[in-house]
């Protein structure tokens, strides 16, 4: 069974070398998800080691395969947790920060927050969406704390998504309300962007 589950991750590393876009990324889920139906517990041991690769797409593919558990087992967010934010450490790859970011946002760990929140700032466009979409997964009721104010920041970002999804976080998905909160949401009406006015 385990043979099997190295096939399909190999898979899955093969199809995040060959991803293009978000729909061509989806042959990496269909194949991480294959191999959790087959043996979940061999998965969870590729995955961990995968961390530690000097190969990237296997460090990514390993930060999917935490995050894809992480979503699914409530009693293993914490473990995973703990293996990506001691990866997001060392990390300076982009793609696998990007990846970095999708795993703790589904962790729910709320020690994931100082990660993401280092990683707002980063150059990458697709990090800093990755960071925003997560953030609110992580996040506690602290209206001033550091998710909610990095969420404000990112409000403001030069891309359309990333404000977009960050309005969205501490209007919706937070249980947190602040006039800085107000302010954002308000600004976020005269935002230039079609989909960002609908906010």
């Amino acid at each position: 069974m385990s043979d099997d589950v190295g096939r399909l991750v190999g898979e899955a590393v093969s199809a995040w070398l060959a991803a293009t876009d978000e729909a061509s990324y989806e042959q990496v889920t269909e194949a991480l998800l294959a191999a959790y139906d087959l043996d979940e517990d061999a998965l969870v041991t590729r995955g961990l080691a995968m961390l530690t690769s000097a190969d990237v797409a296997e460090r990514a593919v390993g930060c999917d395969v935490v995050g894809l558990v992480a979503e699914v087992r409530e009693d293993w967010r914490a473990t995973a947790a703990t293996s990506v934010i001691e990866l997001a450490g060392s990390e300076d790859d982009p793609d696998v920060l990007s990846s970095v970011a999708r795993a703790l946002g589904n962790c729910a760990d709320v020690r994931a927050v100082p990660v993401l929140s280092r990683l707002a700032a980063h150059p990458d466009a697709d990090i800093r969406f990755a960071v925003t979409v997560a953030l609110p997964f992580v996040m506690d009721d602290d209206a001033t704390g550091l998710a909610v104010d990095t969420l404000l920041v990112l409000a403001s970002d030069y891309e359309d998504d990333i404000r977009e999804w960050a309005l969205f976080g501490v209007g919706s998905m937070g249980h947190v309300d602040s006039r800085a909160i107000r302010n954002a949401l308000r600004a976020g009406l005269d935002d230039s962007c079609e989909e960002g006015q609908g906010t």
